[in-house]
């Protein structure tokens, strides 16, 4: 957090004695908020960053235990927070530590959900929130890059386009009944359960169902990530297409700029 300095008093005009002592009064105030601007303000801030980055650690913690996800959903609905399916765990995480959803605790699950985009963990937040010049700033950055600000649907939707055209990572010759779409346009996918063999090597699908809300709320799960995969890949290309233009454009000014001396050398000699 950016330290306050008291900036020197005005000296009020002579003869305004009245305006000279509202003036002075104003002058004890400013120096009384720069006090509580670099110690209790601070404090507080300095605190509310080490709770924000002890609910990243939680949001580890349970992020790979089932048993733990349900009793924290549990536990938010008996306080009448329910959350509805496709809800970030780490802004559930935020939701029942302030046991509160409005404006300002949703800000603090954008934090917490910016830094985890970043790969930033519970000890290294305070470091990341000052790299970023505060925790406002981090606000800001995540309502214009943070791709979790789209709704779950919009998150589904987006991911089933990309996958739609995505290439296979494994083609089944001949799919099993479990695995057979109704084949509508929105309804080309089936979820399937693979267990990896770790004998043979092989994936092996032992369960699979086209059960339309599973189906979605798996593409909500997945979506975030498919979306920023093919963002990535997308920069990536205009990004080694642009190299390429600008590779060209350097070899054609080399090539235009060692002909001209060749020709004006020719001039002379003629």
């Amino acid at each position: 957090m950016k330290k306050v300095i008291s900036t020197p008093a005005v000296t009020s005009a002579p003869g305004n004695g009245h305006n000279k002592g509202v003036i002075a009064t104003l002058d004890r105030l400013h120096k009384q908020q720069v006090d509580w601007t670099n110690t209790l303000l601070k404090a507080s801030n300095d605190a509310l960053v080490a709770l924000l980055g002890e609910c990243i650690d939680a949001f580890h913690a349970i992020r790979n235990d089932a048993e733990a996800r349900k009793k924290l959903t549990a536990a938010l609905a008996a306080l009448g927070l329910e959350t509805k399916d496709g809800t970030h765990y780490a802004t559930r995480v935020v939701h029942y530590v302030f046991r509160e959803k409005s404006k300002r605790v949703t800000r603090y699950a954008t934090i917490v959900r910016a830094a985890l985009d970043f790969g930033v963990d519970g000890l290294g937040f305070a470091q990341f929130v000052k790299d970023q010049k505060g925790l406002d700033a981090v606000a800001r950055k995540a309502k214009v890059a943070d791709r979790t600000v789209l709704s779950p649907r919009q998150i589904s939707d987006q991911a089933k386009a990309i996958l739609n055209t995505a290439p296979a990572l494994h083609v089944v010759s001949k799919a099993n009944e479990a695995l057979k779409t109704s084949g509508k346009a929105l309804d080309t996918f089936a979820v399937a359960l693979v267990r990896y063999n770790t004998q043979t090597g092989a994936a092996e699908i032992v369960h699979g169902t086209d059960n339309a809300a599973l189906t979605r709320r798996f593409l909500e799960d997945v979506g975030k990530g498919v979306i920023d995969k093919a963002a990535m890949a997308k920069s990536s290309a205009a990004t080694a297409s642009q190299r390429q233009k600008n590779s060209s454009a350097i070899a054609a000014a080399a090539a235009a700029a060692t002909s001209v001396p060749a020709k004006k050398a020719t001039a002379k000699a003629a």
